[in-house]
């Protein structure tokens, strides 16, 4: 057993791991990673923004800015009226770290308003304290208040307030329309940020005071009040049971921490971006990765781990980096196809489609009124471009699956992440092409979102 199978077993079914560091014992023991996606880039971690938001609440705490059980709507009387919902005005900072809120859904989502107005403007549907529902406003809310009370990005706050991190120059929070840090979900960072966060966290478990290069001699807090809030951050709060996606999230949830089997707790990001933490065995997890469109793929990460990891007490320290692999397919061969196609009226208003193709790269170029996509598709092998109007760093592969059918996935590792897919289908005869867009990314590509194009080949 070692962290080698782990990512040869991955390999073999097909996930597209990005990053892999295991820490044991105060030293880090293994890492491996994907030249497209190394462990010091700076990409999006999703959820475990919702983490970092906790931990800044918990700095509050301890400096005596808040009380948990303060109202919210003490914080932000602006967007309190005679009309607000009492189930509003009774919910505390508590029942938003414990994603106990009154509301059982993302309200900024459903709410023409900003981001922050919307979780008090929005009817509740169950009272405060009560039933557990992740609900991302909860964490951008508290973002909000951290931000309101110290006056800074709350990037910044953290940065100030925990210098031990050592956290990279260029990490930052990606913001909402009216300029909040996105705490619920906006946590551009690397590897080794994520992997110092937790490591905070295992020092406050094991009440270790400077080990591991975590010192509080520079914190302007009350130490012990902090260290006991972020005891209690990764312990059950609230079970989970009827709301998990997988196994791997059925043992509940913390202030934004969720718990683990063999008596762990993690950082998880959607995707698989994960740090998981587990005292008894002295070990961290840290991955990141795109799992967006696979179903199980946590489940399996975490499988992989705990069987060729986890339970190997005898893990040695290896200094070298491994190369990870991000799956591609190779194809049936095909004869190069360099044509142009006018398309029919669609969703994203694209109006053409080019083919240009030699024997490593099919490049596709859509085209639209004020906006041209040039894809280039490496034939059994990963072609690196930028997606231009996004600007985010892509690797494409493409293979012919019959004579009539191109396949394209496209993997976006930037500060966004997330994959683009692409099927076309050729008549016989190469003069009409169908086409189906699909991308899983949380913010960008919506003109790639579930779209349908079809068109007759021009001469050109």
């Amino acid at each position: 057993m070692s962290a080698e199978n782990m990512i040869k077993e991955l390999a073999e079914k097909q996930i597209p791991l990005h990053s892999l560091m295991v820490w044991k014992g105060g030293n880090i023991i293994y890492k491996a990673e994907c030249p497209e996606a190394p462990l010091s880039m700076g990409r999006r971690m999703f959820s475990i923004s919702k983490s970092v938001t906790a931990i800044a609440i918990g700095v509050l705490y301890a400096k005596g800015q808040i009380d948990l059980d303060d109202s919210i709507c003490n914080y932000f009387q602006e967007y309190v009226t005679p009309d607000t919902d009492e189930r509003i005005k009774k919910m505390t900072i508590r029942n938003m770290l414990m994603m106990r809120t009154c509301h059982s859904f993302t309200t900024y989502k459903q709410m023409n308003c900003g981001w922050v107005e919307s979780f008090f403007k929005a009817t509740p549907n169950h009272d405060p304290g009560t039933l557990w529902h992740y609900d991302t406003s909860s964490a951008h809310t508290l973002a909000a208040l951290v931000e309101r009370l110290s006056g800074k990005d709350l990037w910044e706050f953290i940065k100030k307030e925990l210098p031990m991190l050592n956290l990279s120059e260029d990490s930052y929070f990606i913001t909402d329309p009216q300029g909040v840090s996105m705490g619920g979900s906006g946590l551009v960072a690397n590897a080794y940020d994520i992997l110092n966060i937790a490591i905070l966290l295992y020092n406050a478990v094991n009440m270790t005071e400077t080990r591991y290069n975590i010192t509080y001699e520079d914190c302007d807090f009350n130490v012990p009040i902090f260290r006991k809030y972020l005891q209690t951050a990764v312990s059950q709060l609230s079970p989970t049971l009827v709301k998990s996606g997988g196994r791997f999230d059925t043992f509940g949830y913390g202030y934004m921490i969720w718990r683990t089997d063999h008596n762990g707790f993690m950082l998880y990001g959607m995707g698989g971006q994960f740090a998981a933490v587990y005292p008894e065995s002295q070990t961290i997890l840290i991955t990141t990765a795109d799992t967006q469109s696979m179903a199980c793929a946590n489940d399996d990460i975490f499988d992989a781990f705990y069987k060729n990891v986890l339970a190997d007490e005898a893990l040695a320290k290896n200094p070298d980096i491994d190369q990870i692999k991000l799956p591609i397919y190779s194809g049936r061969p095909h004869e190069n196809l360099n044509a142009t196609y006018k398309l029919e009226k669609n969703s994203s208003d694209f109006t053409e489609l080019s083919i240009k193709s030699d024997e490593n790269v099919i490049t596709l170029t859509l085209t639209g009124k004020d906006k041209e996509y040039i894809i280039p598709l490496g034939l059994r092998h990963l072609e690196a471009f930028t997606f231009s109007g996004y600007d985010q760093k892509s690797f494409a592969f493409g293979m012919w699956q019959s004579e009539d059918l191109l396949y394209a996935k496209i993997y976006v590792i930037d500060a966004y992440v997330g994959s683009v897919y692409l099927s076309l289908h050729f008549s016989e005869d190469k003069a009409r092409v169908n086409v189906f867009l699909k991308k899983v990314e949380e913010s960008l590509f919506n003109d790639f979102d579930m779209v349908h194009l079809a068109g007759d080949a021009v001469e050109k």
